[in-house]
């Protein structure tokens, strides 16, 4: 069996591309563009690509994810990289720069951010600018054009709401608590019953008030193209 990487980031300097902010221990497969943040034990499968996106603690995101694609415009006389000065993989080619052409397309440089504890199918597409929620969960298959709220279950093409995933009490004390910035591990809560979400908050809420729960303290790694 391999050990875990030293520095905890199990990944390919290849697809890095990028920028990178992590909080290790992670786990990612995914092609790296632009800016980007992961957050403490989230993971990310096979062929996936992320732009300008940031990714919260927890989040377990399946393969073949897309995040940030890029924009193409549908009102100009072509929706072709070169009418909105985007090199795509054209970069150094002396005839397409000779083609390029402003305005860049300013939808183009929002971003897409990721919450904490959030569940990503295989095969999810998330639009440039779009919010994903604390704790919300992606069905396979969707394309995400708008935002989703916490603790929402969110599905289709284009993505819409199918459920929240517990009422509007438990999910206000889960807001309320915001476990995922606390150490949860069994050698600091033994007893934490997680099969029960009624008991963990009753558990943590108590922690909390007696100031008994430890933060959770992250190293943070830059990682950029070698």
């Amino acid at each position: 069996m391999s050990e875990y990487p030293k520095n905890g980031i199990k990944y390919n300097p290849n697809n890095i591309k990028g920028r990178l902010i992590a909080e290790p221990p992670i786990s990612f497969h995914a092609m790296i563009k632009g800016q980007c943040s992961i957050g403490y034990l989230s993971y990310i499968g096979k062929n996936s690509e992320i732009y300008n996106t940031d990714i919260g603690r927890f989040c377990s995101i399946a393969n073949n994810f897309i995040s940030g694609p890029t924009n193409h415009p549908t009102d100009r006389i072509s929706s072709h990289l070169f009418s909105f000065a985007n090199h795509g993989p054209f970069k150094d080619c002396p005839e397409y720069l000779d083609w390029m052409r402003k305005p860049a397309l300013e939808s183009n440089n929002q971003r897409v951010t990721i919450g904490n504890d959030v569940w990503i199918g295989r095969n999810v597409t998330i639009k440039r600018g779009v919010n994903i929620g604390d704790g919300a969960i992606i069905g396979a298959g969707s394309v995400i054009t708008k935002d989703v709220s916490e603790y929402s279950i969110v599905g289709g093409v284009p993505g819409k709401l199918i459920r929240s995933r517990f009422d509007e009490q438990t999910i206000a004390r889960l807001k309320a608590i915001k476990w995922f910035n606390y150490d949860l591990r069994k050698s600091q809560i033994p007893d934490l019953d997680m099969a029960d979400i009624f008991s963990t908050l009753d558990t943590l809420e108590l922690l909390i008030s007696k100031n008994q729960l430890q933060p959770l303290n992250c190293t943070r790694i830059e990682i950029s193209p070698s």
